[in-house]
């Protein structure tokens, strides 16, 4: 099956997760199964000839050298994320480590997206804790040379649909920085709507920005 982008991009994709299949159906993604385990999920972009991506569970196979250049990739950037510092190998050791805790104990999804060796995206949505944890937050990166082509909104409706089949949850949620005018276009694109705002709640570069709540409405 193939999805039509704009810019008269296409993105051949191979769907192997059938629990996704309902979510994505707008997309016309075929839904397979490969093997009997699910843990063998992997997905297909060809956005052009030469570009080929693949989306794969976060796992401990994944090179901490890998992760570090894509994490700190936007501080360099100084995109509109809260990270004020580049992550070390042991800060992100100990991330690795943590977050396939909660993925073991069925608190967190969580995917990267990687071009050949390099990740370009990662998408997650994690339970909230205790009494609240009937929410779920998501968080997407994508790397700049990878945005506007659609690949974000694969990404969040895949892994919205696999939230709401794993977790059952009473809300989805997000949170953006206040100017980061494309990212909160998408989110909107999704169906996500603005609930709060913390007024001059995040210092970027000495300034205060608000930050923004959004909650999954449809």
């Amino acid at each position: 099956m193939k999805i039509k982008l704009k810019n008269n991009k296409i993105i051949s994709f191979i769907e192997e997760h059938p629990t996704l299949k309902g979510e994505v159906c707008a997309h016309s993604i075929k839904s397979r199964q490969v093997g009997r385990k699910t843990t063998s999920f992997k997905r297909r972009i060809e956005c052009r000839p030469d570009l080929a991506i693949r989306i794969e569970r976060l796992s401990k196979k994944i090179k901490i050298s890998q992760l570090l250049e894509y994490i700190n990739s936007f501080y360099n950037e100084r995109i509109y994320l809260i990270m004020d510092h580049k992550f070390t190998c042991l800060e992100e050791q100990k991330w690795l480590e943590n977050s396939i805790k909660e993925i073991r104990k069925n608190e967190r999804l969580h995917y990267i997206c990687f071009n050949g060796k390099k990740i370009i995206a990662s998408v997650e949505a994690k339970k909230d804790r205790m009494r609240e944890k009937c929410n779920v937050c998501l968080g997407i990166a994508i790397k700049k040379e990878f945005r506007g082509c659609g690949l974000g909104t694969i990404l969040l409706k895949l892994i919205i649909g696999e939230a709401k089949t794993k977790f059952k949850p009473k809300n989805i949620y997000l949170s953006v920085i206040s100017k980061n005018c494309p990212a909160k276009k998408l989110y909107e694109k999704i169906g996500f709507r603005e609930f709060a705002v913390f007024p001059k709640w995040v210092n970027y570069e000495n300034k205060y920005i608000d930050k923004v709540f959004m909650k999954l409405e449809k």
